[in-house]
C-alpha cells in the first residue's frame, strides 16, 4: 500500500503457512522465523522462495528473521540474500533499556562497578534485559539512591541462590515450614496475614495434620516464623525475603525437585484467587509468579487449565482478572507465545465457548496480543465475532481494531470477509461485519504517507465480492443505506468516484439491484433523513447521468 510502516506478517495457524495475498503493493513487511519450532520452520522454509516472487511481484520489501542456527540450512537461491546482524555492545544494551524505562541519561553514566562485574562474563541479551529490569524496579523501590547502588542490588538480585535454597529447603523438613516458604516466595510483597492464610490453606490441601495438640497461645509467632525461612517485613508491612532474587529461586527449586507439589501447587492457586482475600496487585503478581514456573513445554497446559478453571461458571471479576494475568503472561513470552496464541486459535473457533472465556479472549486479543501480533489479534477476534451470540463485543472490538489500525489491517479483514465459507452461519456474519467495517470512509482515506485502500486493484476486487453477496442475500431495505453512503461518497469526491461506483456496478449485477442503485443515486439529495447537498441541481443530474453510463457499460450496453 506505499506505507512507510513495517508490518509482520503473519504465519497462518494451517497450511499453507504464509498466505501471498497478504502481501500488498509496495508494503514493507518482516517476517519472524527466529524462534519457530522445528516442524512449522520446515513448512515454512519451503514456501519461502515462492513468497519472494510475490513480493518482487508486487513491488514490495520484505526481512525475514532467522536464527543463527538456521542461516546454513537455507535454499539455495536464498542465500544470496542473507545478511548477518552483529549485538551490540553489552554496556549499550544496558543503557538502552534504561533509556526506554525514561530514567534520564545523566543518572546512569557514572561509574558502577557492579554493573562492570555482571558485564565481565558474557551475558546473553534476555540476561541484560532482565538486569536492566532490576535496575528500574530498584530505583523506583529505593534501594540504594544513586546509579551505581542500584547496579549492586541489580546484581544481588540475579545471583544464583540455588545452593542456598537448596540448604533452607533440606534445614526446614516440617510441613508448616516449607509451606510459609512456599507461600512467601509465590506472595512476596504481600502483607503476613495473606501470606500466613495461604501457606494455611496449602498444608490443608496437601492434607498436613498437627500430631500435637496445640493452642493458639502456644504457636511460634509469625515474626520468628518468617525468620526461620529467611524473610522478614518491609517498611509498609510487607513480607520479603532478606535476599533480592531470593523468592524465585525458591518458586524454581520446589516445582523442579519437589514434581509431586506441582498438581497441589495448580489448585492451591486457583483456590487462593478465588478466596478473594487478596488484592488485585497481590493476585496479578500470585498469577504471574505461577505462570512462570508454567512456560516451560511439558507444563503449559497447566497453565491452560487454571484459565478454563476461572473462566468457568460462576464467573466473577477476581477469576476473569485472573484468567486474563495468565494468558497475558504467557502471551508475552518471547519463546512460548505462540503456544498460548495457538491455543487462542483453538479456542476462537469453538461454538460452545463459555460467556467468560469469550470475553477474557476479547479483551486478551484486543488489549494485548494486538500490541505486538495484531493481524493475529485479528484473525482471532473474527472468529469470535462470527460465532458470538448473546454479545457483540468482539465484533466491537474487531470494528474498532481496523478503525484505529491501518490500512494493512483493514485489507486483511477484507481478505477474510470476502473468501467462500460453506458455513452459513458464517457466511451471515461475515456480511454483517463487512457491512460494519466496508464502509467508503476506510477505504478511501489515506493515513500516513499510505495509499487509499480503494487504489489497490485487489482490495477492489474484494469489495466487489462483497458487495456481490450482500445484493444476492440481503433486501434492498437492509443493504439500501449502505450503498447510499458508498453512492454519496461517490458524489462528493471525484478522485476515487469512478473507483467507488466500479465496486458497486460490475457486470453480474442484477437488472434490480443495478435499477435500485440508480434511483439511489438518482435521489441523493432527497434522502429520508433530509439531508442536503452543497452541489447545485446541475451536478446532481450529471451524476445519476454518469451511474446510468456506469451501469450500461456494465450492461453491455453501447454509449449513445
Amino acid at each position: 500500500m506505499g506505507t512507510e510502516e513495517l508490518h509482520e506478517l503473519p504465519i497462518r495457524d494451517e497450511s499453507p503457512r504464509l498466505n501471498p495475498q497478504n502481501v500488498g503493493d509496495r508494503d514493507l513487511l518482516w517476517l519472524d522465523l527466529s524462534t519457530v519450532p522445528e516442524p512449522l520452520w520446515v513448512e515454512t522454509h519451503a514456501e519461502l522462495s515462492s513468497l519472494r516472487h510475490t513480493v518482487r511481484r508486487r513491488g514490495a520489501h520484505l526481512v525475514v528473521v532467522l536464527p543463527e542456527h538456521r542461516n546454513e540450512r537455507l535454499r539455495g537461491e536464498l542465500n544470496p540474500y542473507r545478511v548477518g546482524i552483529a549485538r551490540p555492545p553489552a554496556s549499550e544494551a544496558v543503557r538502552l533499556h534504561l533509556r526506554l524505562a525514561s530514567i534520564p541519561a545523566g543518572e546512569f553514566q557514572r561509574p558502577a562497578p557492579a554493573l562492570d562485574e555482571f558485564l565481565a562474563k558474557s551475558r546473553s541479551m534476555l540476561e541484560i534485559g532482565h538486569f536492566a529490569e532490576f535496575v528500574v524496579r530498584a530505583r523506583m523501590e529505593g534501594h540504594g539512591d544513586d546509579f551505581a547502588a542500584w547496579c549492586a542490588w541489580a546484581r544481588d538480585a540475579m545471583a544464583d541462590h540455588t545452593k542456598d535454597v537448596a540448604e533452607l529447603v533440606r534445614d526446614r523438613r516440617e510441613g508448616p515450614q516449607r509451606a510459609l516458604l512456599l507461600a512467601t516466595a509465590m506472595l512476596q510483597g504481600a502483607h503476613p496475614d495473606r501470606v500466613s492464610e495461604a501457606a494455611t490453606a496449602l498444608l490443608a490441601l496437601v492434607k498436613y495434620s498437627r500430631h500435637e495438640d496445640e493452642t493458639p497461645l502456644e504457636h511460634v509467632d509469625l515474626a520468628v516464623r518468617f525468620d526461620e525461612i529467611e524473610a522478614e517485613t518491609d517498611a509498609d508491612g510487607n513480607v520479603r525475603f532478606k535476599k533480592p532474587g531470593f523468592d524465585a529461586a525458591v518458586r524454581a527449586h520446589f516445582w523442579a525437585h519437589i514434581p509431586e507439589l506441582r498438581r497441589h501447587l495448580q489448585e492451591w492457586v486457583g483456590s487462593v484467587v478465588e478466596s478473594g482475600g487478596l488484592d488485585d496487585e497481590d493476585c496479578d503478581l500470585l498469577v504471574e509468579r505461577f505462570a512462570s514456573q508454567c512456560l516451560h513445554p511439558l507444563y503449559m497446559t497447566n497453565l491452560v487449565s487454571l484459565v478454563e478453571r476461572w473462566t468457568s461458571e460462576p464467573a466473577s471479576k477476581v477469576r476473569l482478572r485472573a484468567a486474563s494475568q495468565a494468558l497475558k503472561h504467557g502471551l508475552e513470552h518471547p519463546e512460548h507465545g505462540r503456544f498460548f496464541r495457538k491455543t487462542i486459535y483453538e479456542w476462537s473457533k469453538l461454538t460452545n465457548l463459555s460467556p467468560a472465556l469469550t470475553k477474557v479472549l476479547v479483551a486478551i486479543c484486543a488489549e494485548v496480543m494486538a500490541v505486538r501480533h495484531p493481524p493475529q489479534a485479528l484473525v482471532r477476534l473474527h472468529h469470535l465475532a462470527r460465532r458470538e451470540r448473546l454479545t457483540t463485543d468482539a465484533r466491537g472490538a474487531l470494528v474498532r481494531l481496523v478503525r484505529e489500525g491501518d490500512a494493512w489491517l483493514r485489507r486483511l479483514l477484507l481478505q477474510r470477509l470476502t473468501s467462500p465459507s460453506p458455513d452459513e452461519r458464517i457466511r451471515v456474519a461475515d456480511v454483517e461485519l463487512f457491512l460494519a467495517v466496508g464502509d467508503p470512509g476506510m477505504v478511501t482515506e489515506s493515513r500516513r504517507s499510505a495509499r487509499p485502500l480503494i487504489e489497490d486493484a485487489v482490495v477492489r476486487e474484494r469489495l466487489a465480492v462483497g458487495w456481490g453477496v450482500v445484493f444476492e442475500g440481503r433486501s434492498h431495505e437492509e443493504w439500501g443505506p449502505f450503498a447510499r453512503s458508498w453512492l454519496r461518497a461517490a458524489f462528493e469526491g471525484t478522485r476515487h468516484r469512478d473507483r467507488l461506483l466500479d465496486v458497486l456496478i460490475t457486470p453480474d449485477r442484477s437488472d434490480e439491484v443495478l435499477s435500485r442503485l440508480y434511483v439511489t443515486a438518482r435521489d441523493l439529495p432527497r434522502a429520508e433523513s433530509g439531508e442536503t447537498f452543497t452541489p447545485g441541481e446541475r451536478d446532481r443530474r450529471a451524476f445519476a447521468e454518469y451511474v446510468l453510463h456506469k451501469i450500461d457499460a456494465a450492461q453491455g450496453i453501447p454509449a449513445a
